[in-house]
Parts: structure tokens; sequence; C-alpha cells
């Protein structure tokens, strides 16, 4: 017992000590010709951020916290400069969105829909894939949609006799681990990934995203995927379903709405209102979800208690995005962003006759990338600032470098650890690293499809052309 509480100590150990030994070379290692000194300071600030959230020696809370300390210490940027995510209104709607999703998981109307969901299904598969969609404009979290869902499914497959490693219930998991997540990302509202996405691309083109332009630019290529996505894990496994009536077995739910089911849906249809017709009154994304937040809030007219908010909420979410947005800005204004592009580029191949191999070379680069990098905000912040440059180089349209490195990123999982989605799953047994690996290969190859065969001409016909 003793030495392997020494072995799980000394890895514990290594996993701060390699980052911070990577930080320390670089950060005494002469300044590269053509980066200047802050630049030098802020790459080497958000290497030891992102070798910090890769190896996760820390919370990564903590670390997000420690980055941007270190990043004023070392001249990366300034006191004011280093809080530019935390003051970002892309933070007070990630609070808020996260907010109303946890009120309405707490009020039992997310619960209430999702058994809704599984028990009425003549084809647990087909129906799960269709829910994600759905259930995303009620929790918005794919992280809480799984967290929901899962035990939803797991009384269902004991209802049905199904064991883990069946092919109905490695098809639902696989679809939960890698399709749930893809369902987000269509929404500007849809969590972490789409929020720092566009915060990125918003700061980098100086102009904000609304929820229905993200929607729009987004919607047909990621509902595209989902589909693919759908009939290639249905053709992998071939799930068929029981012929048992779940309904007798699991309880439905058909009891009336309560006052706080009730208070829940009508914070929902109001936000979603205000989001859905941001054309009319041009309000930016987080006045809605932060008047959801407050509220949700309220004593006595409210649905959550404030301390029980307090204790709730995942603040880390916000720690990480503040401090990815605020590293991500460093690195544009000090110069390191286009350095890197401009190392970059000596190495991608340019074809001056095909832009469309330009940015094959750039998916590629990002690929290979978002394989070393599990946090996603992480790489979202190192990739798109890069990507945009690099793309500028190329000669190609920053704001579809921004959207394909996105697409690229997100649309894939090569291990468990890069998602909390799929930690699940796998750590109960249903899927194996090698199935996610896999499948991770496949979906590299058909987000390089849709955006070369679908997403590039659709841009174009909005006015985005590449």
């Amino acid at each position: 017992m003793d030495i392997i509480k020494g072995r799980t100590s000394l890895l514990n150990w290594w996993r701060f000590a390699l980052p911070a030994c990577i930080f320390l070379v670089i950060i005494i290692a002469p300044t590269p010709e053509g980066l200047s000194s802050q630049g030098h300071h802020a790459l080497a600030t958000i290497i030891l951020a992102l070798g910090l959230w890769c190896t996760e020696a820390l919370p990564i809370g903590i670390t997000s916290v420690i980055a941007i300390i270190v990043l004023v210490i070392t001249g990366g940027a300034g006191p004011w400069d280093s809080m530019h995510g935390f003051r970002s209104p892309v933070v007070l709607f990630l609070i808020g969105v996260l907010t109303l999703g946890l009120a309405l998981s707490q009020s039992g109307l997310a619960d209430r829909l999702a058994h809704r969901f599984v028990v009425r299904s003549r084809s647990l598969y087909w129906q799960s894939i269709l829910s994600f969609p759905i259930t995303t404009f009620l929790i918005p979290s794919a992280i809480a949609r799984g967290a929901i869902l899962i035990p939803v499914y797991r009384t269902a497959f004991e209802v049905l006799g199904v064991s883990r490693r069946a092919p109905l219930a490695r098809s639902i998991m696989m679809a939960l681990a890698s399709v749930n997540r893809l369902a987000s990302t269509a929404l500007l509202t849809g969590g972490v990934t789409p929020v720092v996405a566009a915060g990125l691309i918003s700061g980098i083109q100086e102009s904000e995203f609304s929820w229905g332009w993200w929607f729009i630019l987004m919607a047909a290529p990621y509902y595209v995927l989902i589909a693919i996505a759908s009939l290639i894990i249905y053709m992998a496994y071939r799930p068929r379903n029981p012929s048992i009536d779940l309904s007798s077995h699991i309880n439905i739910q058909d009891r009336e709405f309560s006052s706080r089911e009730k208070r829940a849906a009508i914070i929902l249809l109001t936000v979603s209102t205000l989001w859905l017709t941001d054309f009319i009154h041009h309000w930016h994304p987080s006045i809605p979800a932060i008047f959801a937040m407050l509220v949700i809030i309220l004593p006595r007219i409210g649905i959550l208690n404030f301390w029980f908010w307090i204790r709730r909420l995942s603040w880390s979410n916000y720690l990480v995005m503040g401090s990815a947005l605020s590293l991500a800005n460093a690195l544009i204004h000090s110069g390191a962003a286009d350095w890197i592009a401009n190392q970059a580029l000596t190495f991608i191949p340019v074809n001056g006759d095909s832009q469309i191999m330009n940015l094959l070379g750039l998916m590629l680069a990002s690929s290979l990338l978002r394989l070393v990098i599990p946090n996603i905000t992480g790489f979202l912040a190192l990739a798109i600032p890069i990507g945009v440059s690099v793309g500028d180089g190329l000669g190609l349209n920053p704001l579809i470098c921004g959207l394909v490195v996105t697409i690229v990123g997100d649309g894939v999982l090569y291990y468990p650890a890069q998602s909390p989605s799929a930690t699940i799953p796998y750590l109960e047994g249903h899927l194996s690293a090698s199935e996610i690996l896999a499948f991770g290969v496949v979906m590299t190859g058909v987000c390089y499809a849709i955006v070369i065969t679908l997403a590039i001409p659709y841009w174009s016909l909005l006015g985005q052309s590449l």
C-alpha cells in the first residue's frame, strides 16, 4: 500500500514538475528573433497553463488563477490587460447560462423531459439522438445533459436486461460521449465551447456574435455532423431494442407540474425569446442570461436559494474561461500569435492556386494540436488566435479560419480525458479507449469533408467566402 501511495505521489509531483520545468526553460532561453520580450513571456505562460491543464496536476480553476498571476509577474501582460477575459461579457453570459441549466435541473423540468424521451421511445438509440438538439434548449451544457440522461438510461438497460457491453448500451453511450457535445456547440448558449470560441473570434474580428448569427453559421454544419456521426455509430454497433414496455418499469412522472417547474419554464421561454429576437433589440446574449440568473436566485419568486447557487455553480468554468480569454488576448496583443503563425507558415505548404489545400493544411495542424491538448478551452485559446494568424498569412478569411478550427477541434475526441461527457461512459465500462480513438479518427475525416463540401459553400452564400 505504501509503495502504491509513493508511486501516486511521485506521479502527481511529475505532473506539476514537468510543465514547470518546460516553462522555466522557455522563460530563461534567449528571446527568439522577431518575437518581443512581452510575447516571449506571454507564450511561456500559456505553455505553462496548457501543461498544467493537460496533466491535471492541479484543479483546473487553480491552474487558471496561477496562469494569470504568472502572466502579470513575468510581464506577459499588465495587471489590467491580464484581467481582459474576466471583464468580457462572454464570461457573464456563461455564468447566466450555467445558472439557467442548474435551475432547470433542480426544478425537475429537465428530468421530466428526459424520462419522457426514454420511456416513450420505440428506439432508444434514435430517440437519444433526437433528444440531444431538443434538450439543448433546456439544458445547454452537454455535461449536465449527460449527468441527467445517463442514470435514466442505466435504469432502462437494467429493465431491458442489456449488459454494459451490449450493442445497444455501447451505441447510446458513444452517442452521449460524442454526438451529445455537438448539439451544444450549434447554439451560442450551448456551454463553454461555443462561448469561448465566439469570444475569441469576436475579439479578433472586433465585432460581437449575436445568438442568431452564430446559429445561422454553425447549425447547418453541426447538424449534418450529428446526422453523419449518428449513422456511423448505428452502422458500427447495430443496436436493437428488446420489446419491453418501459413505461411500466420506469416512473414517467405524470404528476402535475410543480410551481418550480412552471417558473423554470416561464424563465426559459422568456430568455429563449430574447435570444431568438436579438435582431430586433440588438442586446448582447449576456443581458438575457444575467436577467435569468437574477430572477432565478431572487427570494420567493426564484428557483434556487442564493447559498445553494453559490455552492453548486461550476465556478471553475468561470475561472478557466476568464483565464483562457486573457491568455489568448495576451498572445495576440504581444505579437506572439503572429510570430507563431509566421513560424508555422514555414512548415505548412502554401498552394497559391488552391485555397482549399491551404485550408486543409490548417485543419491538419489543428487536429495535431487537439491530439496533444485534452482541454477544449485550452485548445481554443491557443488554436484560434494562431489559426486566424496562419489563415491570414495564407490569404484566408479570418472568420472562416476561426470557425473551422472550432469544428475540427470540437468535432472529435481521441481519448476519454478530452471530455467529461466521454469519461463517465468509459469509467462505467461501456466504452473502451480504443473505441473512442477509432471513432475520433473517423470523425476527423468526417469533419474535414463537411468543412470542405458543406460549410465553405454554405458560408459563401452567407457572404463569408474563403
